[in-house]
């Protein structure tokens, strides 16, 4: 019993400098950090045509089973409008390895650009009430979650 308690009163000076060693040098900033990526803004949205999370159907388009979707909603002192489809490429994988009860019948999955903006793309996921995505204009990265 006394040989154990030497080796572990020996310790104490090592882990203490370890710790001590931790403090003096705290680990390097993120990779965002570092590149001057931030988050400059944040606020909440409320989606225009709410019926499905916001996704409705755009007129015209009759019984096609992947619809064009359209979404709008005002943020960052503009006006957003989407244009998306399903992300069927996506989907069927993801759904495909889902916890049985969270079928892909809950998640959707939707791409599809900021209309009139040349070279944006939107990235859209639902489940129930949540909304999850990112949206991208040419010049801003916008990240779109439950508050």
């Amino acid at each position: 019993m006394r040989a154990r308690w030497e080796s572990r009163a020996g310790a104490w000076p090592a882990v203490t400098f370890l710790v001590a060693a931790a403090l003096a040098h705290p680990p390097p900033a993120p990779a965002a950090a570092r590149h001057g990526a931030q988050v400059l803004y944040a606020e909440a949205l409320e989606l225009r045509h709410t019926a499905t999370m916001g996704l409705e159907r755009k007129p015209g388009l009759g019984g096609d089973p992947d619809p064009m979707r359209h979404v709008t909603f005002d943020a960052y002192g503009r006006r957003f409008e989407l244009t998306l489809e399903s992300n069927q490429r996506v989907a069927a994988p993801v759904g495909a390895r889902m916890k049985p009860g969270a079928g892909p019948a809950e998640l959707r999955l939707y791409r599809g650009a900021i209309d009139g903006v040349a070279g944006s793309w939107a990235r859209l996921a639902s489940r129930g009430k949540d909304l999850h995505g990112m949206l991208w204009d040419g010049e801003n990265l916008y990240v779109v979650e439950p508050a």
